[in-house]
């Protein structure tokens, strides 16, 4: 049934137990019973966040509702196994001089309807599968539109950054997380004012706080300290064959370039964490060179022109952080390792009157082992899109194989034209289609141009009509013919 939206945490309220020694003391049991029952059976508690820790109460109505409920189940179970145990001698006499089979499939009745009434609070449990966020709180919906339950958090949400939730910027998640039948729900509550309450929260199926996330980690970078508030960004919750779905959450500094891939388990518990120094954009799980692995796209700040990354990690575990040749962008006190392989792409003049970042949107391994990245021009359009798109094929042994410009580049690059951006630093399409390298990877002596598969005239694939200017032919001119603003670090 659909539960009354959570109120905010007020002393003296007449049907409101505190804390589990009144929630327990109210059930004649110990704390230890309370808490297994909230876990097993979805007792209903309700929690609120704050810095110091979590706020844990109950409504006295509520929880004498769901004892009833239990005692019903309960005394429906013993009902039938006293019908059972109830059977006349006569007949148990008569059953068993046919055969002792009839004793066999009473047994089996018996543990049919025990393990049914095991099943019941897990199949009477709620089953959150739509949710929207309105007027300030979160409400989680069945599959028909009923409301299940809402929470209100302690921080104001704006209703209109969550209306357009689509990946990757998504920070909500409905899915069942530990294999248990029941999905769980992953929230990121983000406000406006950049609040430290900011958090990933993660919901059982009733609505109860399984887990609030919010780090507290302060890093350098060079040697600038960042510490909270993180902001969630985004959460991915990918397939993993054999196991229950690998979770990664991105959290961005309030105000600058670091980022925080955090990877969690089933209970909230931190399994890893990956440090970017620019704004994580997709986190996705392949195959690659025949095992599993892990692909972090982000921006990408240690370059003298700010493009996009691609972090891979052999085995499908993010650690460690991002390598970096300025020490400006190379974190100091992170935990060690890193990715396995390390590409950076160029950016381009949209990007560089816009956001200043050209973050990798896409990235899949072909057949035969080559690695196609979509990496973005511009800003982002409403609904998380990007409109200009340049398609990078690298070989698997890292050389440029082709550069495909899709068509809209043109197009978005014709209107940003007309609106007078370009005027001070004034230069045609096919000029800047040169800064499409070069593509470079991380080695332990540093930062390498990946070599082309043959001359840039052959190896970009431009919009048809546009023109190469004679310096495509040489891979070594990528140098633009115009010089950009700078660019603001994410």
């Amino acid at each position: 049934m659909s539960s009354p939206e959570q109120p905010r945490a007020v002393a003296g309220e007449p049907d409101r137990l505190n804390g589990w020694k009144e929630i327990a003391a109210h059930l004649d049991k110990g704390v230890r019973t309370a808490q297994r029952w909230e876990k097993e059976y979805g007792l209903p508690i309700r929690r609120l966040g704050r810095d110091g820790g979590e706020i844990v109460f109950a409504s006295k109505a509520e929880l004498d509702e769901w004892q009833r409920a239990n005692e019903r189940r309960t005394q429906g179970a013993a009902e039938a196994a006293t019908a059972l145990s109830e059977t006349p001698d006569s007949a148990l006499t008569a059953a068993s001089r046919v055969s002792r089979r009839g004793w066999w499939i009473a047994a089996g009745i018996a543990l049919a309807v025990l393990a049914t009434w095991a099943l019941v609070p897990r199949l009477s449990s709620p089953r959150p599968a739509r949710w929207v966020v309105e007027d300030g709180a979160l409400r989680i919906l069945d599959r028909s539109g009923r409301l299940l339950w809402s929470y209100r958090f302690d921080v104001l949400l704006d209703d209109n950054s969550y209306s357009h939730e689509v990946p990757p910027l998504k920070r909500i998640e409905v899915r069942d997380l530990d294999g248990d039948g029941s999905p769980e729900v992953l929230f990121g509550a983000s406000p406006p004012s950049k609040d430290q309450a900011a958090a990933f929260y993660l919901f059982n199926a009733n609505g109860t706080v399984r887990k609030t996330i919010r780090p507290a980690n302060r890093v350098h970078f060079g040697n600038e300290a960042y510490s909270g508030p993180w902001l969630p960004r985004s959460v991915f919750v990918l397939d993993r064959p054999g196991s229950n779905p690998a979770i990664f959450l991105v959290f961005t500094h309030a105000d600058d370039f670091p980022s925080l891939l955090l990877e969690i388990d089933a209970s909230g518990r931190t399994l890893g964490e990956y440090w970017s120094d620019g704004y994580v954009e997709l986190v996705s799980m392949v195959t690659w060179k025949g095992q599993p692995a892990l692909f972090v796209t982000a921006a990408n700040n240690d370059q003298s022109a700010i493009g996009g990354s691609l972090a891979i990690f052999a085995g499908g575990h993010a650690t460690g952080s991002a390598p970096a040749g300025d020490g400006r962008y190379r974190c100091e006190d992170c935990r060690s390792g890193g990715p396995t392989e390390f590409i950076a792409f160029p950016r381009r003049c949209m990007s560089e009157l816009t956001e200043g970042t050209g973050p990798v949107t896409e990235v899949r391994v072909t057949l035969d082992g080559e690695l196609v990245a979509h990496v973005s021009d511009g800003a982002r359009q409403l609904g998380g899109g990007f409109k200009s798109i340049f398609i990078y094929t690298l070989t698997s042994g890292f050389a440029v194989s082709r550069i495909e410009v899709v068509s809209g580049a043109l197009a978005a690059h014709d209107a940003m034209e007309e609106q007078g951006l370009f005027r001070s630093h004034p230069h045609t399409f096919g000029d800047d289609l040169l800064k499409v390298v070069p593509v470079k990877r991380w080695t332990s002596g540093g930062w390498v141009e990946l070599p082309l598969t043959g001359p840039l005239s052959s190896v970009l694939m431009p919009p048809p009509g546009v023109s190469l200017p004679p310096e495509s032919a040489a891979p070594t001119s990528a140098t633009s013919r115009h010089t950009a603003p700078s660019a603001i670090r994410r």
